[in-house]
């Protein structure tokens, strides 16, 4: 349970003086700008990105990439990846309601978000370069990010772990080498309070080092009315899982983490940063309501439980439970399965550059993290039901999964820069290694003992007691021939080996499967520099996401090849920036779970993505600035041979909806910032919004209209905005207050929705929500 501390009660009160200086100051602020605003204008501000391995001018890269600067992420509140699906093109992040701590990611069509170690996703997160092995551990809530870098479409030569669609690199901020010290306040609706403290330590010797510590809390926007319930799991799991309570809220966060950055550089040709990184996130997952079950209407192998979920939902009221199904979203539920989850995360990396000349650089990325996360029940009702078979009287559950997942990895990649007038090169040679475990009872249909007593977790109960070992090599190469003075050609390939091993407890004796995969994957770019500020591009390059083993059964990799025309312009005296890529891609052997009386996966088919995604920043005057991103996206199953809907292989490619992706987004926004005071003060005011079409949450959507529409994200509008003042001198530091607004409107979708055997649920987004921050810096 989340609870006011003292300090948070003091930083209230801190905050609600910055908000009244803030709205003291907006008008001297806005009076102080001057009417020729208009009349001078130092244009865009260019931005520097590594999406190739060395740095270059966002503009000069052949490749569809979203970069967003630490002042970008401040305006838009953006802490994690969680906050980048509204401002990337064709870019989704959803939370899933089975981990407060996974995400789910959808990058031109391609998801990501599966939690077995046996299977990889495709959409990698990279921390400094360092690659991330599993997704639950990239909701770390970095507690100094400087830049994002959204690489889209396949990056089958550079970054080439799993990057069928696309690549996501956090770049965190090296120390400045100068003291300094700041501070960051901020208080919201559902008492949201966040505080980050960052110090910058002088330069000695060529050793600087900067720290960074956050603290963040929210309570849930849902409220629990099975708070406090106690389910004890210890005795039953082998201490695996321990005891757990039910939250108070639904949806409510609180987490810790550090960020620690040394930087040696004697001005020579060798430098070395070492960053670590922790999160320590609890929270209760999403609060969950019951839409509906399947029918008579349905195919035969998607209801095989709604009939009898609905049964036991009829009974409820007879037996002191409840029944409640709504479409609208729910102020409480009865959850006393959801507890409050887990997630400790880590990382240590170290990279050591060598200038051996002007035209040669060697770097190395050494790295290692870990992350432990543990989910203490969820099930999917949002009722109180009563045991409807034993007369007993004790609650029960028609599903409830509990879970402890462990994970760390070795990764080493080692890099060689060179560069002439005429040709850029890059090689590279790349190892990961991983081990995790996975044990995970999912109970169907279990009447639970009084408070206090044990639950009993049985073998047939068990659905996961695995310990993996996933290992990669690569080698890759790439290389720039300038033709021209306007012509460039690029060619580069990389070659993985991929070796799986699974260790399935769940046998007598245990079951030791292994499993090998290589593939080849390559890259073509051709880009004309047409104009000074115009460069066109055309892309064709191929990914590859590893195939791997789950429950003894070997299932092939995905691969994709995907074809990309790009212009990439700046215009007016640099006050406009325009970006644009088309695609079309083949994506073949997609990897799917089939539920029968256990879980796997196979090969289910073909498909094929097109798409359009648009970057648009303007600067027509100084001081304000206007931009756009668009996103249309067609994915269209070609062939998907399932058994999810017979029972037996059937090609549903005509009924199979891509779930997680729609179709068309954008995402407008708007900043006007005033000339400085005499005192260097400032005031700027931002709205950014978004819109999307409908999403789809089910593979084979419901046969009823209403019940199809429900668990659906209708298409819809998002709104945010922020005032701030900038910049006040306060006794020799300078001061920063803000006020801001998410979901103005207060507009409730759909945030996701799940299908268990027939019986269909769904979480809604986060209310309105509104409040302050305050930076103070020195």
């Amino acid at each position: 349970m989340l609870k006011t501390k003292p300090q948070v009660r003091a930083a209230r009160a801190l905050l609600l003086c910055s908000a009244a200086a803030l709205l003291a100051a907006v008008p001297a602020a806005v009076a102080a700008q001057e009417n020729d605003a208009a009349a001078a204008d130092a244009g865009l501000q260019d931005i520097i990105v590594t999406a190739q391995k060395r740095e270059e001018n966002l503009q000069r890269v052949p490749i569809a990439v979203t970069a967003l600067t630490s002042d970008a992420l401040e305006a838009q509140r953006i802490t994690s990846v969680a906050g980048l699906g509204a401002v990337v093109p064709n870019f989704q992040v959803i939370r899933q309601p089975s981990n407060a701590a996974l995400p789910v990611y959808s990058l031109r069509g391609i998801l990501a978000g599966e939690t077995a170690a046996q299977v990889d996703n495709g959409v990698s997160i990279y921390i400094d370069g360092v690659y991330l092995g599993r997704a639950s551990g990239s909701l770390f809530d970095v507690a100094d990010i400087e830049r994002v870098e959204v690489l889209r479409g396949p990056q089958g030569t550079l970054f080439g772990r799993n990057t069928t669609g696309g690549a996501v690199n956090f770049i965190t901020r090296p120390p400045s080498g100068e003291f300094g010290v700041r501070q960051d306040l901020t208080y919201g609706r559902y008492n949201e309070f966040r505080s980050r403290t960052r110090v910058d330590l002088p330069e000695f010797g060529g050793l600087s080092a900067s720290i960074t510590y956050a603290h963040r809390e929210t309570d849930g926007y849902v409220k629990n009315l099975a708070a406090g319930v106690e389910r004890i799991y210890g005795p039953g799991t082998g201490g695996e899982i321990g005891t757990s309570r039910a939250a108070r809220t639904l949806g409510e966060e609180n987490s810790d983490s550090i960020f620690a950055a040394v930087r040696y550089d004697r001005g020579g040709p060798f430098t070395a940063d070492y960053k670590f990184d922790f999160t320590d996130f609890r929270g209760s997952q999403l609060g969950f309501q019951a839409l509906g079950f399947r029918g008579a209407n349905d195919l035969p192998g998607t209801n095989p439980l709604g009939a009898t979920a609905e049964f036991i939902f009829s009974l409820q009221p007879g037996l002191g439970g409840t029944n409640i199904i709504s479409s609208e979203p729910l102020d409480a539920i009865y959850e006393a399965q959801r507890a409050t989850d887990r997630l400790r995360s880590q990382g240590h990396s170290l990279t050591l550059a060598y200038e051996v000349s002007d035209a040669i650089t060697v770097k190395n990325i050494a790295a290692y993290r870990k992350l432990r996360q543990l989910s203490l029940g969820n099930s999917f009702d949002g009722n109180k039901l009563i045991d409807p078979f034993g007369g007993t009287g004790n609650e029960f559950t028609i599903l409830n999964a509990i879970s402890n997942r462990k994970q760390h990895q070795y990764s080493n990649e080692l890099q060689i820069n060179g560069k002439s007038d005429a040709f850029d090169w890059v090689a590279g040679a790349f190892y990961f290694e991983e081990n995790a475990t996975n044990y995970n009872p999912v109970m169907f249909f279990k009447t639970f003992p009084p408070q206090g007593q044990p639950v009993p977790v049985t073998a047939a109960d068990q659905f996961s007691n695995v310990d993996v070992t996933n290992r990669s090599y690569a080698a890759y190469a790439q290389g720039s021939l300038k033709l021209f003075d306007r012509l460039t050609l690029t060619a580069g390939a990389r070659h993985t080996w991929d070796k799986r091993r699974e260790v399935n407890f769940l046998t007598a004796p245990a079951t030791d499967s292994r499993a090998s995969f290589s593939r080849l994957t390559w890259q073509a770019v051709a880009e004309y520099q047409a104009s000074d500020g115009v460069m066109v591009y055309a892309k064709a390059g191929t990914g590859y996401l590893s195939g791997g083993i789950y429950n003894g059964t070997r299932f092939n990799p995905e691969k994709l090849i995907s074809y990309e025309v790009g212009l990439k312009g700046q215009f007016w005296d640099n006050r406009v920036r325009l970006n644009l890529a088309a695609f079309d891609a083949d994506y073949d052997d997609l990897q799917v779970s089939v539920f029968t009386t256990v879980l796997n996966y196979e090969n289910a088919g073909k498909a094929r993505i097109r798409g359009l995604e648009g970057e648009l920043t303007i600067a027509p005057v100084e001081g304000l600035q206007i931009g756009a991103n668009l996103g249309l996206l067609d994915f269209e199953y070609k062939r998907f041979m399932s058994t999810a809907a017979t029972g037996t292989p059937q090609d549903i490619a005509g009924i199979a909806k891509r779930t997680q992706t729609p179709k068309f987004t954008f995402a407008p926004s708007v900043q006007y910032r005033t000339r400085p005071t005499g005192s260097g003060a400032y005031a700027s005011v931002q709205f950014d919004a978004s819109y999307k079409s409908d999403i789809s949450f089910i593979l084979i959507p419901p046969a009823d209209p209403a019940l199809r529409r429900a668990a659906t994200t209708q298409a819809h509008w998002l709104v945010n905005g922020r005032l701030s003042i900038a910049d006040l001198p306060l006794a020799g530091a300078q001061m920063k207050v803000s006020l801001w607004g998410q979901n103005l409107f207060d507009k409730r979708v759909v945030e996701y929705a799940s299908d268990i055997s027939g019986f269909i649920s769904a979480s809604f987004n986060r209310p309105r929500t509104y409040g302050i921050d305050a930076t103070i810096e020195f």
